[in-house]
């Protein structure tokens, strides 16, 4: 019996999360305290980009354990690790501060994703929904 299989529902979640992290980072001039975020940016940014990771890779790769010895390793390391950075740049467009530090967040949240599934693979599925109903239902309303 297959532990994972591919499901319509990450694929929605990963094609509502990902415009949603865009447009989040290129609201101008957005301050964490009118959001109601009480943390760190770097661990925002982290955060982020682990959830976009863990979405992306069950998405595409399911099952599939992350190793140094396949290409599904790599190609996500560079559809993602691009992206983040071309998030950091467009950023200066809408007037917010993007910067090295930022971007080694991003990359943080990455590589944590990508250890955790190769460590932790088969609870993913159950953490994502669970935190998502979780934060949905303290954030409503």
């Amino acid at each position: 019996m297959k532990w994972w299989p591919r499901s319509w529902r990450i694929q929605l979640l990963l094609v509502i999360y990902w415009p949603i992290l865009f447009v989040s980072t290129h609201i101008p001039n957005l301050n964490l305290s009118d959001v109601h975020i009480h943390t760190t940016d770097m661990f925002l940014h982290g955060l982020a980009f682990w959830l976009l990771t863990l979405l992306y890779w069950l998405t595409f790769h399911g099952r599939l354990r992350p190793s140094l010895r396949r290409r599904p390793l790599y190609f996500c390391l560079l559809i993602l690790g691009i992206y983040a950075a071309l998030d950091e740049i467009s950023q200066k467009f809408v007037h917010r501060s993007a910067g090295w530090s930022d971007w080694a967040a991003d990359l943080i949240g990455i590589l944590t994703a990508l250890v955790m599934l190769y460590l932790f693979r088969r609870a993913f599925y159950w953490l994502i929904v669970c935190w998502l109903a979780f934060f949905i239902l303290k954030h409503r309303g």
